[in-house]
C-alpha cells in the first residue's frame, strides 16, 4: 500500500503528518506556531515552523495573522481522512510511516 497523498504533497515526517491530521480534525480552527507545539509536544518550534512553512509551500496550509489552518479542498480532507482511518490500523499505519520516512530527501554522506 502507497499513498499518492504523502509523495505528492512532499509529506516526508511524521511531524507534518500530525500537524495535517491535528489540524484535519479542527476544519474551523486555525493555531498558532505555540499552540500546534504544545498540542504535538514538540519543544522545537523553530524546526515545527520550518515544517509547516512547507506544508504551506505545499498547498496545504494557509497562514494568516500567524496563525496557520488546513486549506479548505474536499480532495485534501478526503485524503486526510483516509489517512486518519489507515493509522487505526497498526500495520498500515507502519507501512504508511515507512513511505513517509522514504520520501525524504536523499542526503551527501
Amino acid at each position: 500500500m502507497t499513498c499518492a497523498f504523502i509523495s505528492d504533497y512532499r509529506i516526508d515526517s511524521y511531524l507534518k503528518l500530525q500537524v495535517l491530521l491535528l489540524l484535519h480534525r479542527r476544519p474551523q480552527k486555525s493555531e498558532t506556531l505555540n499552540e500546534l507545539a504544545d498540542q504535538l509536544f514538540v519543544g522545537d518550534v523553530q524546526a515545527l515552523q520550518r515544517q509547516v512553512s512547507e506544508l504551506c509551500q505545499c498547498g496545504l496550509l494557509g497562514c494568516e495573522a500567524r496563525r496557520w489552518t488546513l486549506l479548505d479542498r474536499p480532495a485534501i480532507a478526503y485524503c486526510l481522512s483516509c489517512l486518519e482511518r489507515t493509522f487505526d490500523d497498526p500495520l498500515a499505519r507502519q507501512r504508511l510511516l515507512s513511505q513517509t520516512m522514504a520520501s525524504r530527501p536523499s542526503t551527501i554522506r
